[in-house]
């Protein structure tokens, strides 16, 4: 009859402390705003926009003209492709008071403006590498900007898809 040896092997406790994290990337992402939370910062809203309830009443409520200023600025656009996008004259724009509150049309624009520059600015973490991606004709884009397709809702959606196959990394 054979006879077996112990072969166990005493456990011995690691040598790196148990608190250090292997993996960079979960840090990252615990640390990084969310889009929506990010959007509401950038319109002067006190909730993120998290959900399609929140994105009505905050379409209802109003913008301020002075959000959408600093919106456009942090994107490159002027105020004549500002204006373009909203659908509305520059003159008409520019005759509005710094505190005033937009219309629903052009709340909605906004909002939809402030959510594209957050993942953009989630995306490229750069903010001029961000202006130069919006005023920047692309191959993706047939030819055009990003800017030039953001006054209609089919070229929001087809910039947001755009910004999502660069984010995982799809050549775009």
């Amino acid at each position: 009859m054979a006879t077996y040896k112990n072969t166990r092997k005493k456990y011995t406790e690691p040598k790196e402390s148990p608190d250090k994290v292997e993996d960079i990337q979960a840090v990252y992402t615990i640390n990084k705003p969310n889009v929506e939370y990010v959007a509401a910062q950038l319109l002067g809203l006190n909730s993120p926009l998290s959900d399609d309830f929140l994105l009505i009443a905050a379409t209802r409520k109003g913008i301020k003209k002075e959000a959408l200023l600093s919106i456009s600025k942090k994107m490159g656009l002027d105020l004549t492709t500002l204006c373009g996008v909203l659908h509305i004259s520059t003159k008409t724009f520019q005759r509005l008071p710094e505190d005033s509150i937009l219309d629903i049309y052009s709340s909605e624009q906004a909002i939809e403006l402030a959510l594209i520059l957050a993942k953009a600015s989630e995306i490229f973490s750069d903010e001029n590498h961000v202006k130069r991606w919006f005023n920047t004709p692309l191959l993706a884009l047939n030819g055009v900007s990003p800017v030039s397709l953001l006054d209609t809702g089919f070229g929001v959606k087809v910039v947001l898809q755009t910004l999502g196959r660069i984010e995982h990394g799809v050549y775009s």
